[in-house]
Parts: C-alpha cells; sequence; structure tokens
C-alpha cells in the first residue's frame, strides 16, 4: 500500500519512553519498546492516512485493515496457546482413534479435533482425516476443518498446502476440500488470494476440472453455507469464458435446497444465456411456482419482495418446457423432435445409414429443415451428417442468418444413404465444435466406425464431455423396446450428458 498523506514530525518513543528500572527488574516485555513504536506509527496511520514508519515495528499494513496479515488479539492469542496445548495432551488418544477400525470411532475422532483450532489438529485432519477410504470419515474430516475456516494460522497453512500441490503439478484428493474451505474463509485477505489461485487453474485443462469439480462437490454438500462460495465462483473470470463452468455452478445451486441459492440463481440469470439461461428458468419455475420467464428485473423485483417469506415449492427434476422461454433474443423459439431448443450454439448429428432410406431419412430432413428454420439469428449452429463416414456441413459454427439457413437447407435436401451406423465418430466430430449442445439422431445402434460398442461409447463420450459439459440430446426413431440395448444406449448417452432422450416411430 502507499502511503496517502505526509507522516507529522511527532517525536517518537525511544528505549526511555520504558522505565530503565522495569526492564532491568524484567518487569516489562523485551519487546515493549516495539510495541510503543507500533502503536506510534498506528496513530500516525490514523490521523494521516499513511503508513510510513509502520516497519519499524514489522507491521506492513494500515491500520484500516487492508493488505494486513491477519493477527490474533491478546485474548486470542491466549486461547490459542492453551488450544495448542490441550492438543498436545490429546493428540495421542484422538491419533489412536483415527486408527480404529470402525467408522464412526474414526468420525467422533476428527469431531474431537474440532475442539482444538491450532494448524497441528488440521495437519491431522488433512493428512489423515481427508485421505480416510470412508467417505463418511472424509466428509466429517471437511466439516472440522469448516469449523477451522476463520482461524488466519490455519487458513494460511491450508493455502500453503494446496499451492504446494499446484506448483508440483498434482492435484491429490485433498486439493478440493482444501480449497473449498478456503472459499468459505471470512480471514481478511484470503479472498483475494484464493481468487488469485482459482484464476490460475482456469487456465489449464486439469485446472478447469478442479473448478467444475469444486462446484459438483459444493452442490453435493448442499448446504445453505455453500452457497457464498459458489457465489464466488461466479466472480471468476473463467466463470465467463468456459461454458462448463457456468454449468458446473448453476447445476450445483440447483442441488441446493435453499432460499440463498434461488436468490444467486436470480442474481446469475440476467449474466447467462442459451442452455444455462434455459436450466435456470426451469428450477426456478419449478420451485417458486412463479412464470416471469425471460424477464430478469421481474425476477429480482420478486425476490426483494419475497426473500424473507419464501419456501422451497418442489424439486429439480427432468427438464421440461418453460413458460414464456420462447419470448427475447437468443431464447430458443425453434423446435426438434417436440424438443425445445434452448442453445445459443448447437450441432445437429443426423444417421443417414441404410436403415434410414424411404420414409424415415424424408421425416428427419423436414424435421432438420424445420428446426433450422426457426432457429433465432444470434444463434451459431452446424450440422453433421453420418453413416460409415462422417460428413461436417461445416468445420466451424455459423451464424443463423438468411443466407446461412438457406445454404443448410440445400446441403439437407442433398443427402444420401450410406452404409453402416458409425456413431461413435460422429458424436466425436461434434465434440470438436465449440458448442453447448448436440442434437443426435439415429435408428439403430452403433455399427463401424472407431468404436462400436454402446457402453464403450457412452462411456468415452461422457469422460470427454467433462469438462465441456456439452448437452447431448438424443432421438431414437424407432428404437426398440424400452429398456433394450439401443434404447438404453441413447437413453444414457442423455442422461450421463446433461441431455434429455426421445423416442419417435419416424
Amino acid at each position: 500500500m502507499r502511503c496517502r498523506g505526509r507522516v507529522a514530525r511527532v517525536t517518537r518513543p525511544t528505549r526511555h519512553s520504558v522505565p530503565r528500572a522495569w526492564i532491568a527488574a524484567g518487569k516489562v516485555p523485551v519487546n515493549a519498546l516495539h510495541l510503543r513504536l507500533a502503536a506510534w506509527a498506528l496513530q500516525q496511520c490514523h490521523v494521516y492516512g499513511c503508513i510510513a514508519g509502520l516497519a519499524v515495528c514489522g507491521v506492513t499494513a494500515c491500520a484500516s485493515g487492508a493488505d494486513k496479515a491477519p493477527t490474533k488479539s491478546e485474548p486470542a492469542a491466549a486461547a490459542a496457546a492453551d488450544a495448542k496445548e490441550e492438543f498436545r495432551t490429546a493428540k495421542r488418544e484422538i491419533q489412536a482413534r483415527l486408527r480404529n477400525k470402525q467408522p464412526f470411532e474414526r468420525i467422533a475422532a476428527l469431531r474431537q479435533v474440532g475442539h482444538y483450532p491450532t494448524v497441528d489438529a488440521a495437519k491431522l485432519v488433512v493428512g489423515v482425516g481427508l485421505k480416510d477410504d470412508t467417505p463418511e470419515v472424509r466428509s466429517a474430516a471437511y466439516d472440522t476443518l469448516l469449523d477451522f475456516k476463520d482461524d488466519p494460522e490455519i487458513a494460511r497453512y491450508l493455502l500453503l498446502t494446496v499451492s504446494k500441490e499446484t506448483r508440483r503439478g498434482s492435484q491429490s484428493a485433498t486439493a478440493l476440500p482444501l480449497v473449498a474451505v478456503l472459499l468459505a474463509s471470512n480471514v481478511p485477505g484470503m479472498d483475494r488470494e484464493v481468487t488469485a489461485y482459482l484464476e490460475r487453474q482456469g487456465n489449464t485443462h486439469e485446472g478447469l476440472a478442479l473448478l467444475e469439480t469444486l462446484a459438483d462437490e459444493l452442490g453435493d454438500h448442499g448446504q445453505a453455507e455453500d452457497v457464498p462460495s459458489l457465489a464466488k465462483l461466479t466472480a471468476l473470470k473463467t466463470f465467463h469464458e468456459e461454458f462448463g463452468l457456468r454449468r458446473a455452478v448453476v447445476q450445483a445451486l440447483v442441488k441446493i435446497s435453499a432460499s440463498q441459492a434461488i436468490g444467486q440463481l436470480i442474481s446469475i440469470l440476467e449474466k447467462v444465456q442459451g442452455e444455462i439461461r434455459g436450466e435456470i428458468l426451469k428450477h426456478l419455475t419449478d420451485s417458486t411456482g412463479e412464470e416471469f420467464g425471460l424477464d430478469s428485473k421481474a425476477w429480482s423485483d420478486w425476490w426483494k419482495d419475497n426473500e424473507k417469506t419464501f419456501q422451497m415449492n418442489g424439486a429439480a427434476g427432468p427438464r421440461k418446457e418453460v413458460k414464456g422461454l420462447a419470448a427475447g433474443p437468443g431464447a430458443g423459439g425453434s423446435m426438434y423432435y417436440g424438443l425445445r431448443i434452448y442453445a445459443q450454439k448447437l450441432v445437429f448429428i443426423i444417421d443417414t445409414s441404410g436403415s434410414m432410406m424411404g420414409p424415415r431419412l424424408a421425416a428427419a430432413k423436414r424435421e432438420l429443415l424445420q428446426a433450422v428454420d426457426g432457429l433465432s439469428d444470434d444463434t451459431q449452429f452446424s450440422i453433421v451428417a453420418f453413416n460409415s463416414v462422417v460428413y461436417p456441413w461445416q468445420k466451424q459454427l455459423v451464424p443463423a442468418n438468411s443466407t446461412m439457413k438457406q445454404a443448410a437447407a440445400r446441403w439437407i435436401n442433398a443427402l444420401e444413404i450410406g452404409a453402416t451406423t458409425a456413431s461413435y465418430d460422429a458424436l466425436e466430430a461434434g465434440l470438436r465444435f465449440d458448442a453447448e449442445a448436440i442434437y443426435f439422431l439415429t435408428d439403430g445402434a452403433p455399427h463401424g466406425g472407431k468404436v462400436s460398442s454402446p457402453p464403450d461409447i457412452v462411456t468415452l463420450i461422457s469422460r470427454e464431455n467433462y469438462t465441456r459439459r456439452l448437452s447431448i440430446y438424443t432421438i431414437g426413431i424407432d428404437a426398440g423396446p424400452a429398456g433394450g440395448l439401443f434404447d438404453e444406449f441413447l437413453a444414457a448417452l442423455a442422461r450421463q450428458n446433461w441431455g434429455v432422450y426421445r423416442r419417435v416411430d419416424q
């Protein structure tokens, strides 16, 4: 922090400010002079609005608290010293309980640790509790660390631990809960350091996966106190740049049955478009019973009037059409096989294998032409046809203006039948686009291509889509008996990739 004013010429304390007899008799601390100097310097900071002279006593921040390393008051320091001594006394017993084969004993031990807010206690929780094989024990360890979140020394230790792992290029199982605790911390200055760490993570694929998994974990924890941490993620630059992180945060908020989550979703609504906006509106409509559609101001005004008395109504479930979503820019007024299109960036994938010959292909072309024609001007799209070979119409998404719609119509009408059904190859090609959603239409089980086993395709595509988090909507023409191999393939593909499965006769 820079000096904001001039320091008055006030006489500084000297060794003579502390009676020599006191020092000789050992009646004052050795650092009494330092304390007097600190008081003098802080007084000048308060009066003149600057921090000149604070370095004399080792204080490096203004009395206002900005950029100040967290310190403890004398009573707090005394309490911390007592806690350290008490933990040293109890540590052996706690360690023995943490080695017990019964999970309930290990959980009880972690709750006991919570009585000793010290760095040594936190190290035991991190080194043993978070690495336990039992999920319930790990959850108890996380809850114990949450109890410690506002202790400056413990927060600094947790941040140092996470930073060391990052420098080593590793992301162990302990990193996520530690970052979650730091996000929830109210230690002065910690927000800035954690935000800087998270922004750096967003620059790599592995780091982005960590951020999304962090949001997932907070959503699974599902408590009202997790909402502020998720809100901090929405302030990241990465949140605005990466669709996958936006979806992860919104899905986490949807999982939390608390009014605070509803308020946060309403605050996000005006900042997002496409699939994410559709997901938020669906949940708000289901949970509140209100139908304000895309009017974010109406939602905000309603929340101001109802926040204190609101009670959750309903729960998250499969997506259904939201009244009013078809209005306004980017709302998604187009339909495809009865599925409303929410995405602003999407890819249609259409099966042109031999079994599609005749009325099926004619119907598929008709549906696709109608869907493309109904896309709003601010939508971007492309089309991929496949049989034994994959045929992309455009290698990148293009705007849905009249010129591109006409070009797409000509290409669709010219599609011809091919041989086998290389489903994996087509889906893999779809994931190469910078899209929010894929609409995958087929009439037969995969056959040919790089991978032909339906379960393997679901696993591989879902894994590749984990950080992207595109919605994959599946349309099965004459999909056979419910629960059959082909039917289950399309259902699982949609279920594991944020989409919806639709069965159609033709």
